[in-house]
């Protein structure tokens, strides 16, 4: 009887062993799957994803349409000017229009205008303020109820038009904030300073200077893409010297066209 009542209690020990090693395997593993879950997906970390960010011109939609500047000239023109001051460009444009009044529509005025793109582009480079601003905000509605937040303007409509007046234009995609030039400040500043083609080309970007495209796809109707692709035809006619100077201009056509053949579809 003894024996029988050994043999059950070691079998007994063997069963819950193996269980709770089972047990064990089984939670760790899932511990495992769990936070690669997190690392996939950053379900630990909600509002890192929304943020200000640059992209870089090497994209032929560049999310906010952008012709390339092939020439830009050195920004040491600039450099005496603080970047991390908001007014920083409104200072560049003021010296700008100073220097040049007398010289509008000439070349002179024209390698200073390069000058200025290129500061401009440092400029918008080192706008990581609005990341934290945009975050804060994003924090600060979702504490509201959904019916509150209806009522409030999209957050970057709130930003833009704060930051408009610094020739900064904010763009929203893919829960990214992006900080992007703006064409219509850059018209309205430097048109009068700048030859025909410059003046044209500026008026038609500031058109199109929103997020045309959201998750790869156009938002953007046909019509529209037909008219970018046939501006940038005739401009290429009207003006091929300027183009072959300054612009790439091939590149945005072809891309344009491809991605009205896979309409709705952006095809990079």
């Amino acid at each position: 009887m003894k024996k029988v009542l050994a043999l059950f209690l070691s079998i007994c020990v063997t069963i819950v062993a193996f269980i709770f090693s089972f047990g064990t395997s089984f939670e760790q593993k899932l511990i495992s799957k769990t936070n690669n879950l997190n690392d996939k997906f950053n379900y630990n970390i909600p509002l890192k994803k929304y943020s200000a960010k640059i992209y870089k011109e090497d994209n032929p939609f560049d999310y906010n349409y952008y012709i390339y500047i092939k020439d830009v000239s050195s920004g040491k023109k600039y450099r005496h000017i603080n970047i991390n001051n908001i007014n920083a460009v409104n200072i560049a444009v003021a010296e700008f229009q100073e220097e040049y009044n007398d010289k509008k529509g000439t070349a002179e005025a024209e390698k200073g205008f390069l000058k200025f793109i290129d500061f401009y582009r440092t400029f918008l480079g080192e706008q990581s303020v609005i990341e934290q601003e945009a975050q804060d905000l994003i924090q600060e509605r979702s504490l509201l109820k959904y019916e509150e937040v209806e009522k409030l303007p999209p957050i970057e409509d709130t930003l833009r038009m704060k930051y408009e007046k610094y020739g900064i234009n904010i763009n929203h995609d893919e829960g990214y904030f992006y900080v992007t030039r703006n064409f219509q400040y850059i018209y309205d500043n430097f048109a009068p300073y700048l030859t025909t083609e410059w003046q044209e080309l500026f008026k038609f970007n500031a058109k199109y200077q929103c997020t045309i495209i959201s998750d790869a796809h156009f938002t953007i109707n046909k019509n529209d893409i037909k008219e970018i692709i046939s501006f940038y035809k005739n401009f290429k006619i009207k003006y091929p010297d300027f183009c072959k100077k300054h612009l790439n201009i091939d590149k945005v056509i072809e891309s344009f066209e491809k991605g009205l053949l896979n309409y709705p579809c952006a095809a990079y």
